[in-house]
């Protein structure tokens, strides 16, 4: 049997309730494509930008997103895999069968993700 011991059900507990708000689901479910900046994570989920600051420092606080700079552009990325394949197993409870981003950029300090649209033209990676 694996019983996990009063500490660890204590942190677990704080994991989930972290991860138990809608909004910070729907970043983390962008967050599965890539590295997006705050503007895009904005415009993508619909999300106003005061509340939308407050779920992301919340994440990141609780380690599991992780920003970056470039230039004046912060970009959100998740912190590693194993936080990616937490996320694609909450998802995919909601459709079964369905298969979410299998691959996902991991936070890595100054390193390119993807180019977006934006970065297409003034060159930042994003």
């Amino acid at each position: 049997m694996n019983l996990i011991d009063p500490e660890g059900a204590q942190r677990l507990a704080q994991l989930l309730r972290l991860l138990g708000i809608p909004r910070r689901l729907q970043i983390l479910s962008l967050l599965l494509e890539g590295s997006f900046s705050v503007g895009e994570i904005k415009a993508r989920t619909g999300i106003g930008q005061p509340v939308l600051s407050q779920q992301l420092g919340d994440l990141r606080r609780g380690g599991i997103i992780m920003p970056r700079r470039q230039s004046q552009m912060i970009y959100y990325s998740i912190v590693n895999e194993s936080v990616a394949r937490s996320v694609r197993t909450m998802l995919s409870l909601l459709e079964p069968g369905r298969a979410f981003a299998s691959t996902v950029d991991i936070a890595s300090p100054g390193v390119p993700r993807r180019m977006s649209a934006h970065s297409a033209h003034g060159n930042l990676p994003s």
